[in-house]
């Protein structure tokens, strides 16, 4: 979307990328000055054409969120006789706001701190609040630190902070399509670190990638490697986006990924993005061009491990891939037709080890959207004294999480 009107922008957002394409996380951060929901009920979600009477309070977040922790926020007051002048009160104590609760939090308010020249009597650590984000609806106590008749200079919030904000915006956008810090945490191997492919040095210009998606979290997004820095740990890629044929042409207009088929490298500026640190990586794709400009062809191929989807069908709507299953298959052999494929069942006492089942099953060309998406895998040799010679073990990471307790499939 292009805005031409800049009046509707408020204020740069701090976000962190979860290394899910697409997916931030915006929380409360220590110095920000929020706008809290007075005495919020889950009952309002239910009545939303209330909101207008809902009734709001300032604070001043004292630290910063982090999983499993609480927010310690501080009440503001405001500054009698002004419009957007608050300070931090002398009389309340700061509270905690607990993780559950906080959608508490309606909306962060842009401030800035008062010089001392700027106006007589305003103490020390007074914020000017951008009245553009007060609520209306606020219920704020008062304090009185100037005299009513005292002459103030006029706010300069509007001119000071509008300006800057233009010139930010820029600098976001920027930012927002060039870096993404992830933040992952590994699910623990048995045997094999599966990490160390995923080492920095591995990354060349050229490969496609797998990388983790938006909702289930899989390894089936792709994108091709544009540049690596070793020294600054950043890699630089640009996406491919499936060229939907049949059926995935709906499952694409439902955001949902598609693990194998004809992909597109896109030129456009937006789809290049550029990493810290390789956690949103799972393993290189082996894929071969079509013959058209920009086209490769993604497919299983023998030897490689997929998770499918069990028992599907063509026509399943997201609610069907919320609720799946899946199975677990090693390709043997691929047709122009077909792919013939071997289950997988799990060892008993072991949470990523995997045998082969002796039954073979063929997987036609019209059901290739049954494969979810490709899993790494170590072959298991001298382990445990050998005891499991020609099993497997899977990448936890990559593995629908229902096959990895310890007990027997």
């Amino acid at each position: 979307m292009i805005y031409t009107d800049m009046k509707s922008f408020s204020h740069r957002v701090n976000a962190i990328f979860t290394g899910r394409r697409n997916s931030y996380e915006i929380y409360p951060r220590k110095d920000e000055v929020w706008a809290l929901l007075k005495g919020w009920d889950i009952g309002w979600s239910s009545d939303a054409q209330n909101q207008k009477k809902y009734k709001y309070e300032v604070v001043q977040v004292l630290s910063d969120f982090t999983t499993g922790t609480s927010i310690t926020v501080m009440p503001l007051v405001k500054i009698k006789v002004f419009v957007s002048l608050f300070m931090q009160s002398k009389e309340a104590t700061p509270y905690l706001i607990r993780q559950d609760d906080t959608i508490w939090f309606s909306h962060c308010i842009p401030y800035r701190l008062m010089g001392a020249a700027e106006s007589e009597g305003i103490p020390e650590g007074a914020l000017e609040l951008d009245p553009a984000a007060l609520p209306l609806n606020l219920e704020q106590p008062l304090v009185r630190v100037v005299s009513e008749s005292r002459s103030v200079k006029g706010s300069e919030f509007d001119a000071a902070y509008t300006e800057s904000a233009v010139q930010d915006s820029t600098d976001v956008y920027e930012e927002s399509d060039d870096i993404i810090q992830a933040e992952f945490e590994c699910a623990e191997s048995e045997f094999h670190e599966f990490t160390e492919m995923r080492s920095l040095d591995k990354f060349k210009p050229g490969q496609i990638w797998a990388l983790y998606n938006d909702i289930d979290k899989f390894p089936n997004y792709y994108a091709g490697i544009r540049k690596v820095d070793l020294k600054n740990n950043k890699v630089q890629v640009r996406w491919l986006y499936v060229s939907p044929r049949g059926e995935e042409k709906r499952l694409v207009n439902e955001d949902r990924p598609v693990g194998c088929g004809i992909f597109t490298v896109s030129s456009e500026n937006v789809a290049i993005k550029t990493y810290t640190g390789t956690q949103s990586f799972s393993h290189p794709v082996c894929s071969r061009p079509t013959g058209r400009e920009k086209e490769l062809e993604i497919i299983p191929l023998p030897r490689e491990i997929w998770a499918v989807y069990k028992d599907w069908r063509a026509g399943w709507t997201a609610c069907d891939f919320k609720n799946c299953d899946y199975e677990l298959v090693e390709i043997l052999t691929h047709t122009d037709s077909s792919i013939q494929v071997k289950l997988l069942r799990k060892v008993d006492g072991h949470r990523t080890v995997f045998r082969r089942e002796p039954s073979v099953e063929t997987i036609c060309q019209d059901e290739y959207l049954k494969f979810s998406h490709h899993i790494p895998r170590f072959h298991l040799t001298n382990e445990k004294g050998g005891k499991l010679r020609g099993c497997l073990e899977l990448d936890p990471f990559s593995v629908p999480e229902r096959f990895l307790g310890i007990d027997s499939m």
